[in-house]
């Protein structure tokens, strides 16, 4: 029986994954499939390779990839149907619209002297390249700093960093999440700690960091 497929009317693309350099052009393509899948009547994405490759015209080699790379990076969920990870059960996408702050934008404040081009609308740069700065490391510390400082004790913070290096066994970033603990509240650290114990996420300290970089993204002060 073959694979019923549903053209996207549209296709959401976080603007997160657009500036990541690590992600090829058809890496957003598959999320914008994923995401809209995952918002239909079944509210998941059971696609197969053959699917995004009929649906986005490219080879069965950039959907294994571009999955591959955006599940390492954090980005996506992928569970299997068995151990060895041969059958795909779902494709997660992790960074929903729901959980997205709008970028104060810029707009034109009059009409261009040439009336055939359009206004323009403006991202601000800074909230650009903080996200590419913070993307190709474990630690977004210059994020996690522009959050206020959680009214916490120094034993409270300490046991909250006790308790994500338990967990994710990641030594080389106590400072990172000393840091976490002290700008973090524990409510969101606790409820990320357990969705990635939970998913069995190949990277958690990884995924965590960008749990944390995309809270702080969204609760930031402009």
């Amino acid at each position: 029986m073959s694979e019923e497929l549903k053209l996207p009317d549209f296709l959401i693309i976080p603007s997160i994954l657009v500036v990541d350099e690590d992600l090829r052009p058809t890496d957003h393509l598959i999320y914008g499939v994923v995401y809209w899948y995952s918002r239909l009547k079944l509210e998941k994405c059971i696609l197969s390779n053959k699917g995004f490759m009929d649906l986005l015209g490219i080879s069965e080699s950039a959907v294994q990839y571009g999955l591959r790379r955006m599940s390492q990076k954090g980005y996506i969920q992928v569970v299997f149907e068995d151990e060895k990870k041969t059958l795909r059960k779902e494709i997660i996408p992790l960074i929903t619209f729901e959980n997205t702050r709008i970028i104060e934008v810029d707009k034109c404040p009059s009409p261009p002297a040439d009336l055939s081009t359009p206004p323009r609308t403006i991202v601000h740069q800074n909230n650009i390249d903080l996200i590419r700065r913070s993307n190709n490391t474990v630690n977004g510390n210059g994020i996690i700093k522009k959050l206020p400082t959680q009214p916490i004790t120094t034993e409270e913070r300490d046991y909250l960093k006790g308790e994500i290096l338990r967990q994710l066994k990641d030594n080389h970033s106590e400072r990172f999440y000393s840091l976490v603990a002290l700008k973090v509240p524990k409510t969101v650290i606790f409820k990320a700690l357990s969705e990635i114990r939970v998913d069995g996420a190949r990277h958690p300290a990884k995924l965590f960091s960008f749990k944390m970089k995309r809270y702080a993204l969204a609760h930031r002060t402009i």
